[in-house]
């Protein structure tokens, strides 16, 4: 069910991250690889995006009426379904935040 990424995929996202512009030539370029490795990259991170989309509105947004659920445990959750993405695309959260917060993979 998980979806890993391989560590030429994580710089690949870190490249994308701080680029300012970026598509699929320019990126096969800079990492080396074919703009068919970069598309099935981008898939893999689509599917990412999609999980975590899903379990966002499954589990966080759709409290129901009557369950109790505290703060702490929102944000807790919230954090565990951010865990689904890249530690690189966090990186609008502070590096603090993520290093105190975050699960660590598993």
């Amino acid at each position: 069910e998980g979806i890993s990424l391989y560590p030429n995929e994580i710089h690949a996202v870190e490249y994308i991250a701080t680029s300012s512009t970026t598509n699929q030539t320019d990126l096969s370029a800079n990492q080396g690889i074919t703009r068919g490795a970069v598309s099935k990259m981008v898939s893999k991170l689509d599917q990412l995006y999609v999980k975590f989309g899903k379990e966002l509105e499954a589990k966080f947004f759709t409290q129901g009426e009557y369950e109790d659920r505290s703060i702490e445990e929102t944000l807790d959750l919230g954090w565990k379904i951010l865990s689904i993405l890249p530690r690189e695309e966090l990186y609008r959260i502070k590096d603090e935040l993520i290093d105190k917060y975050l699960p660590k993979s598993e």
